[in-house]
């Protein structure tokens, strides 16, 4: 079945890193879920997906993108310790925190390098995206200043060199609103969709690539709520694909009753999205790409 399905579909993939009783039930995710999936542009009722990889070290819960067959994830976690090695926390503004930078085979998920960076490294992203035209990776990234309780994190567009780790800022000013589903098009042009408790909550903006300046293009149709998203662009098609909230009422912050997440494309001339698919377990998607 699936097959036939991608036959005529965009086959796309990404790094799911958690999911919550839903529309389907429920679901250990300690044991199955977080990995690598993979699903289609089809339109139905819950997304018809399919795990190739099932291991919980691929996990950007700071984010993941994929460059030239290869997959870089972004894990946020408290400083490990000799009392407490396995400390999962990831609050990144009031403890002692580090970024896991791992980097993948994408053909048969081997892990081929593992560095651990402080947060200064501002490895810490909302989304990052690859343009082929000038070979990049963009980013919307936190800045974290200070530490402990008077730490505190402001948002900038830039760039990430993925052999040295280096981000270099583009922006001049820290970004009004902390965008999120960043994709760069096949023209080069940069979108990105902003965040909820501002003015562009919602609105599918264009970044200036040389500035850091943004541009609205138009309303995707309803407020995003503050956690990981992804987007992608076919650079066959032209069409932006978009993984994020369905704004469906449900309390982000209240167990089992957290708000479901959906597949949507996203028209790049007005902003408006279309629904293809529910997660069935409003599962967070990180590194989408198209396969």
């Amino acid at each position: 079945m699936l097959g036939s399905v991608y036959a005529q579909s965009v086959k796309l993939r990404a790094n799911i890193i958690n999911g919550h009783s839903n529309y389907a039930g429920s679901r250990d995710w300690n044991t199955y879920g977080i990995g690598m999936w993979e699903f289609t542009d089809a339109q139905e009722t819950y997304t018809n997906y399919e795990q190739i990889e099932q291991r919980s070290t691929i996990y950007g819960n700071q984010g993941a993108i994929y460059v030239d067959g290869y997959y870089y994830t972004f894990y946020g976690r408290e400083k490990q310790s000799e009392d407490d090695p396995y400390n999962y926390d990831t609050d990144l503004i009031n403890t002692e925190e580090e970024v896991v930078v791992r980097k993948w085979d994408a053909t048969n998920w081997t892990m081929l390098d593992e560095k651990i960076y402080n947060t200064n490294a501002n490895l810490n992203f909302t989304d990052l995206t690859y343009d082929a035209n000038d070979d990049k990776v963009y980013c919307i990234y936190s800045d974290i200043s200070g530490s402990g309780e008077d730490a505190f994190s402001e948002y900038y567009f830039g760039s990430l060199d993925l052999q040295t780790m280096t981000v270099t800022r583009i922006s001049k000013r820290a970004l009004t609103t902390e965008f999120r589903a960043l994709a760069a098009n096949p023209n080069g042009k940069i979108y990105a969709i902003g965040y909820a408790s501002s003015p562009y909550d919602g609105k599918l903006c264009t970044f200036d690539k040389t500035t850091g300046e943004f541009t609205v293009v138009g309303d995707v149709g309803h407020g995003i709520q503050r956690t990981m998203q992804t987007a992608v662009c076919d650079w066959r098609t032209g069409k932006m694909y978009w993984a994020g909230p369905m704004n469906d009422g449900k309390d982000h912050s209240r167990e089992g009753n957290r708000y479901g997440t959906a597949l949507y494309e996203v028209n790049i001339e007005t902003g408006a999205s279309t629904l293809l698919s529910r997660f069935p377990y409003k599962e967070t998607v990180v590194g989408m790409y198209v396969v």
